[in-house]
């Protein structure tokens, strides 16, 4: 889950939960009514990453029309979801596992959004019938808990993959799985022999891409968390140093400040920075699915943290070779040295050219 521990967050719901208890029913009753009135088909999918609204809306695209529970916005708000903490009489019991275990301790906001969540599910399958349920993630407590809750209520199961997987993975056990490719498809086991897979393609990515002539100058950093700042700063100077125009473009998790000379990525969309780009640097990310889908030359470079091949692209031969010294990255660019194999691109991102209708499939 990661960590997000946070004391005074921790301490205000507590107090408030202190403060709400003698109403608990009041608040339950209350949202109950709201859930009950807001309109819900009976195919549904269940957003809460900007990533997770990406595969939706290409899936809207192709006639595909429900209701599409985003958390965060719409009718569930996070000032709204906050009071489904306290809907339940087991605000203190749950308090107290998580006080006890320091795992829980540690992730407590991260758990307390998912009883919210729970809570929230449970009304919404109290309130409507729903015959078909559709996430986009497979492997978090709040996922884990609405397919569970979904199954008690004998709705239909979907999961729709929304980013590129590692073998670590938890089995499929959602009623229809819809893959990404044979690469997802090689690296998930199944829970039992009565889960369906689709092998469909990689929704994110834009039929028709846009790509603008290339900058022959331009290089797009793309590291993750777990990259170390001080190995990125010294490709940005090394790059500057040789002429080049330097694109960082932070994962979204990354919260680190980097000087304030550095030209940071404002784009939503990563198909912006990469249209013009002629290079992109990584390590462990599947950015470079996206760099070489626009035609770029992309580098691996185990420099900036441990190579782990977490995404199997050395192991079946996208990436021919990775690049282990700051030296080297700056050789490799200025050869124009192409250590992809462009051939290996469809295992991982399936045929683009496949057209895929849900409503086919849905009961």
């Amino acid at each position: 889950m990661g960590g997000s521990y946070n004391s005074a967050v921790l301490i205000i719901i507590i107090l408030l939960g202190i403060l709400f208890s003698p109403v608990y029913w009041l608040i339950n009753y209350v949202l109950k009514i709201y859930v009950s009135k807001v309109k819900i088909a009976d195919s549904v999918s269940f957003c809460f990453t900007a990533n997770h609204i990406t595969v939706m809306d290409k899936l809207k695209e192709n006639s595909f029309q429900n209701v599409n529970i985003g958390i965060g916005e719409s009718n569930f708000s996070n000032k709204l979801l906050l009071l489904f903490i306290f809907s339940s009489y087991n605000f203190f019991s749950n308090c107290f596992t998580i006080l006890r275990n320091r795992h829980m301790n540690f992730n407590a906001i991260k758990v307390f959004k998912t009883i919210a969540l729970s809570n929230l599910f449970q009304m919404i399958f109290e309130k409507h019938t729903i015959k078909n349920v559709i996430q986009f993630n497979d492997h978090g407590p709040l996922h884990f808990d609405l397919f569970r809750q979904a199954k008690l209520s004998n709705a239909k199961t979907f999961y729709i993959q929304h980013a590129p997987i590692t073998k670590e993975f938890p089995p499929l056990y959602h009623d229809v799985n819809i893959l990404f490719s044979q690469d997802s498809l090689d690296k998930y086991k199944k829970e039992n022999g009565r889960v369906e897979v689709v092998l469909n393609r990689d929704l994110r990515f834009p039929k028709q891409l846009n790509i603008l002539s290339k900058n022959p100058l331009k290089v797009v950093l793309c590291p993750n968390i777990l990259d170390s700042k001080a190995e990125i700063i010294t490709t940005y100077y090394n790059l500057i140093n040789e002429g080049y125009e330097v694109l960082l473009r932070k994962h979204p998790a990354d919260r680190r400040q980097f000087p304030q000379e550095f030209l940071l990525s404002s784009n939503d969309s990563i198909w912006a920075d990469f249209a013009d780009a002629t290079y992109v640097v990584t390590n462990e990310s599947a950015v470079t699915l996206e760099g070489l889908y626009s035609n770029c030359i992309c580098y691996k470079t185990c420099c900036w943290s441990d190579s782990i091949d977490g995404y199997g692209f050395m192991e079946k031969g996208l990436i021919l070779r990775e690049i282990k010294t700051q030296g080297a990255l700056i050789d490799s660019i200025n050869q124009n040295l192409v250590l992809t194999d462009l051939t290996k691109l469809d295992y991982y991102i399936g045929d683009q050219n496949k057209e895929f209708y849900l409503n086919n499939i849905l009961s």
